[in-house]
């Protein structure tokens, strides 16, 4: 085999190979990315319930 072959032939394996790690990177971001929007949806969520908690307590507290 010559080298011009085996070069074009390791070129072409090295390119398939990231290629495929940017792949592989990209479905990785994304499952982590709707993982955190979930975490954050949760929190902002317990946060309305705790301030409408407070203010119940506010209304309690103003009645004679």
């Amino acid at each position: 085999m010559d080298s011009g072959l085996a070069a074009l032939l390791g070129a072409a394996v090295g390119s398939a190979a990231t290629l495929g790690a940017a792949i592989v990177n990209g479905f990785a971001q994304a499952r982590s990315q709707q993982a955190q929007q979930s975490r954050q949806h949760r929190r902002d969520a317990y946060a309305r319930y705790l301030s409408a908690l407070h203010d119940r307590d506010l209304a309690m507290d103003a009645l004679p």
